[in-house]
Parts: C-alpha cells; structure tokens; sequence
C-alpha cells in the first residue's frame, strides 16, 4: 500500500513530483500519464490544504480529460473539484458537482469511494444527514442484495403458510361454534390452538430474521473486505511501479521505456475498473509488468509462457477470470523470491485445462520458497486472492481454488515455489 493509503501526503506528493518532472525532462508532459500525474497531485495537495496548486493540477486535469472524453479519469477530477470547492466554501459549485450524474459503469470501487467521501462531506456541510446515511448505506449494501431478497422470500413463505394455517383454523373454530352443547369446549380448544399458532409464527420469523441478518452481515464483511483489498492495488498500483523505476533511473533512460510504463497505467486502469477481465487481458498486463520489472530484477532473468493442448488466444479470449489475480501471483513472485537472488532468476507461467471446462494458471519460480513464518509481513497478496476467492465460491456453484508448494530437487532441498490458481467455467461476477 502506498503513501497516499497510508495518509503520508507529504511522501506521496514527493513521489508524484519526481514523476512530473521525468514526463518534463522526456518532453512528455502533454502525454496522458501525465495528466493521470497531474489529477493525483491534486488529489494529494488538496488532502495538504494547499488549495491553489490543487486548482491548478486538477483544472489542468479537467481541460484535457475532457477533450479526450475520458469518462473514467473525468469521474476522479470531479470528485478532487467537489472536495477543492468544500475546503473553499464553495456551496453552488459544490452543490453542483455533488448533483453529477456521471458514475461510469467501469468505474472502480477506489474511485467511488473518494467520490462518497466528498459527498458526504458535502451532505454534512448542507445538514442533510438524511443524504449522507443514504449514501454511506448504498456504498456499504450495493452488493449484498441477491442474499436479502433471497432471505425476504423465505421470510414471506413462512408468514403466508402460518398466515393460511390460521385462517383454516378460524373457519374450523366457525364451524363447531355452532353446536351449542360443546361451544365453550370448542372457545377454549380454539383460543389455545391460536395461542400456539401464532407463538409458532412469532419464532418461527424471529429465527428467519436473525438467520437473514447474520448472512447479510457475513456477505457485507465479504464485500468490504474484497473492495478494501482492490482499493489497495488501485488507482495508485501503477504509480507505486513508477516510483521504483524513477528511483533505479540513472538519467539516461530511453523514452521508450516510460511509453512502455504508461502502457501499463492504461492496462491497470481498464482492468482495475471492472471485476472480470479475459485470460488473455490478464496475461498480456502480466507480460507488460514483467517487461517493466526486469531491470529491478537483475541479469540472469529469464520469462516463459506455456499454454496447455488445445489452447490458443481464441480461447483465452473467451474464459473470464477475477482481474489482478495472477498479476498477484507474478508479483508475489518477483519481490519475495527473484530480486535480490544472486545467479539465475527463473519465473515461468503455464496454463493448462483441467478437464472439466475450467483452467489452472500456475506461477513458477526458483526463489528460495515459500516460508508461512513470513506471511504476516508479506502476506497481503495471498489475502486479496483468498478474500476474493471466498466471495467467487458464495456466488458460484464451482468452486474456485488456491494452491501454494514448494518445489524440491533430488536431494529434497527447495529449489522453487508453485502457485496454481483453478478456475471453473462460466464464473459468475462477484
């Protein structure tokens, strides 16, 4: 997680200033990266309270993203314009960018959340409390609402048997009432069935209740916990790469290089933006990342795709898969295992079907292994992967797997680690 997660503006308005003055120094400071530069700064600077610069990195922002109408990246400045106009006190233009209406359907859950943030500020600032509530409870239910309409059908399926029980009583309780000579009999037969009847009733949808809720609360931890995890890696995932190869950069370095990395902001950003991706969007980002990490990784490297029979572009092109999920296994890879190993650095992909429609990616290297005594330090990979998972096997009657081993050679010392992550066919979207 980088610095502006972590609310360490000022480190994070370094960063950003370093890489502005890169695109200069390459004589790309019309280029899209940066501008996409340009509206964090603002970002940053407006969270710094240094008003008039943020005005002027986010209206730079603005003019350009909208000649290229950019829906995704104009959703993000307006959402830095509606927090520069409430720290300014600006109400009517506030008021104005609060009532946008320009939610794009990619957009991510990162970018809808500093949207929120600033709109609630908004609602708070006007005293409509009403509004706020509404917003923060439509952010934190939007995704839950397969399981509460499950749990109300079940809910009123209860309440209409018990609801019919009753009524046949009644008429049964009308009919005897009419035989004078046990009337009384029949009162106090009847009033103890309909004691019961609706005791039944009461705990009969006092238990559904509490069942209904206890699943809504699991499936929002879920969601929560799945669009934190994506927040983490997005929007500033590629910056934080930028920032490791603006570090390494020896002052000399060919334009090209920088074309490659905005390649790969623009890759992130679509597939940050949306829940599912094909195998091959996700392969064709996974190669690009790797191109932009081989300097870090030092001399000896070497890369390797390998698909399984019967698989060519055609048919990654149709399987859907979570995105960033094997992004996450690569990286796992490259920063615990290969940079930083002296001699030769492998790391090998291979894909293969594993006999039921689905697909196993697995992700290879010959690091040093994998150690459990290190995951709480360098375990926020496998987290998102396992939260996401999770959430991927409530929606899908296939499920989906994770596999972590160690590799070892003929004399039992670990050589390597493999991780392979199975995937069914037709994944619903979570």
């Amino acid at each position: 997680m980088g610095y502006y997660y972590k609310k360490e503006y000022k480190e994070a308005l370094k960063q950003f200033v370093r890489l502005e003055k890169l695109h200069e120094r390459l004589d790309m400071g019309k280029s899209y990266s940066m501008f996409i530069c340009k509206v964090n700064m603002a970002d940053v600077l407006l969270n710094l309270n240094r008003l008039d610069e943020a005005e002027k990195y986010v209206t730079e922002a603005d003019t350009f993203f909208t000649a290229c109408d950019d829906a995704v990246a104009l959703y993000y400045t307006h959402s830095v314009e509606l927090g520069l106009a409430m720290k300014r006190g600006n109400m009517a233009e506030a008021h104005r960018l609060a009532s946008l209406d320009d939610t794009p359907e990619s957009v991510e859950p990162g970018l809808k959340a500093i949207r929120n943030k600033y709109k609630r500020e908004y609602y708070e600032a006007t005293g409509n409390y009403r509004m706020a509530f509404k917003n923060l409870s439509r952010e934190m239910h939007e995704t839950d609402s397969l399981v509460n309409n499950r749990q109300h059908m079940i809910a009123a399926e209860l309440m209409n048997r018990f609801t019919q029980d009753t009524l046949q009583l009644h008429h049964q309780i009308q009919m005897q009432s009419k035989e004078n000579d046990v009337r009384e009999a029949h009162y106090v037969i009847a009033g103890a069935i309909g004691s019961v009847a609706v005791l039944m009733l009461v705990i009969a949808y006092g238990i559904t209740y509490i069942r209904k809720k206890r699943l809504s609360e699991q499936m929002k931890v879920f969601t929560l916990r799945l669009q934190n995890a994506r927040n983490r890696i997005s929007p500033h995932f590629v910056f934080n790469v930028l920032n490791n190869r603006i570090t390494t950069a020896d002052g000399t370095k060919e334009a090209d290089e920088l074309l490659l990395l905005s390649k790969l902001i623009r890759q992130n950003l679509d597939l940050t933006g949306k829940q599912m991706a094909t195998l091959e969007e996700e392969l064709d980002f996974v190669e690009n990342y790797v191109n932009v990490e081989r300097k870090t990784i030092g001399d000896d490297f070497e890369y390797s795709l390998t698909l399984g029979d019967g698989i060519d572009r055609k048919v990654l092109g149709e399987f859907m898969i979570p995105s960033m999920t094997v992004q996450i296994l690569v990286e796992n890879s490259i920063k615990h295992a290969l940079r930083g190993k002296a001699g030769k650095k492998l790391l090998h992909i291979t894909v293969r079907r594993d006999g039921r429609g689905g697909m196993t990616v697995t992700v290879g290297d010959n690091g040093n292994g994998f150690d459990i005594r290190r995951t709480a330090s360098t375990g926020q990979g496998l987290d998102i992967l396992r939260t996401t998972i999770s959430v991927l096997n409530q929606r899908n009657k296939r499920k989906t797997s994770l596999t972590v081993r160690n590799v070892h050679d003929t004399n039992g010392n670990t050589c390597g680690c493999e991780a392979s992550i199975s995937f069914p066919q037709g994944l619903r979207e979570i």
